[in-house]
């Protein structure tokens, strides 16, 4: 699959929305099922990925 730049910063950006959503980490945990340092590391990796492809073309 691959995304538009736009598609890219509508996910990062919900990645990064979704962290201050929630009271506290159980119910972000229980709603989502993950945690939010998960949310916040896969926002940076989505970020690290796209720096690095864009430095490869």
């Amino acid at each position: 699959m691959v995304l538009s730049l736009e598609e890219l910063h509508i996910l990062h950006a919900v990645l990064l929305s979704v962290y201050s959503m929630f009271a506290s980490e159980e119910a972000f945990n229980t709603q989502l099922g993950f945690y939010r340092e998960n949310a916040y590391d896969l926002a940076n990796g989505l970020v690290r990925a796209v720096d690095e492809a864009s430095a490869a073309s």
